[in-house]
């Protein structure tokens, strides 16, 4: 049991030692080389360069500096203070309140619940035959029919019925 311990260690200790000397080399590579003066190449100074004509354009296109006052405004004492670190919401803004809603008009009187089937003309005036569902009704001027509406005038080519205040025409079609 110790000899497999002993061995243990001295592969630790190896393996602990190749890694200080891969290090210690790479420092020593990436360290530049000092050069004497006199190994430096003297500069060799550059023709100037012709002054663009109008058939060449230039390479590059040189602005004018924007001086850092103006880019890195400073306060005014007794100015706005700017707090950098404030907290933001980034959620969008609530919608806006509808308007609330105008007065509607008075709605339209209720379609009469009664379907116009036929008519006829007798010594008596005008009979109507009018259906609601499965029932069928004749009705004269004058007559008050189920549900209150009354008969008011059978003048082709309309039936009026009132009902309260309520004045309700029907399409019964011209004389035949």
């Amino acid at each position: 049991m110790t000899g497999s311990k002993n061995l243990r260690w001295l592969l630790w200790m190896l393996l602990l030692v190749g890694l200080g000397w891969l290090v210690a080399t790479d420092q020593r590579r990436s360290q530049p080389k000092p050069q004497a003066l006199a190994d430096v190449p003297p500069r060799q100074a550059k023709p100037p360069a012709p002054a663009p004509g109008p058939e060449q354009a230039p390479d590059v296109a040189v602005r004018d500096l924007i001086p850092r006052v103006r880019l890195i405004a400073k306060r005014q004492p007794g100015g706005p203070v700017t707090d950098l670190f404030a907290s933001r919401n980034w959620a969008p803004p609530p919608a806006p309140a509808a308007p609330p809603p105008a007065l509607l008009p008075p709605a339209a009187p209720a379609p009469p619940q009664f379907t116009y089937l036929g008519k006829r003309r007798d010594e008596g005036g005008w009979q109507v035959y009018l259906g609601r569902g499965d029932l069928a009704l004749i009705v004269r001027e004058g007559e008050t029919i189920d549900g209150g509406y009354r008969v008011e005038s059978i003048k082709p080519p309309t039936l009026t019925l009132v009902r309260a205040d309520n004045k309700q025409q029907i399409a019964i079609g011209e004389w035949e």
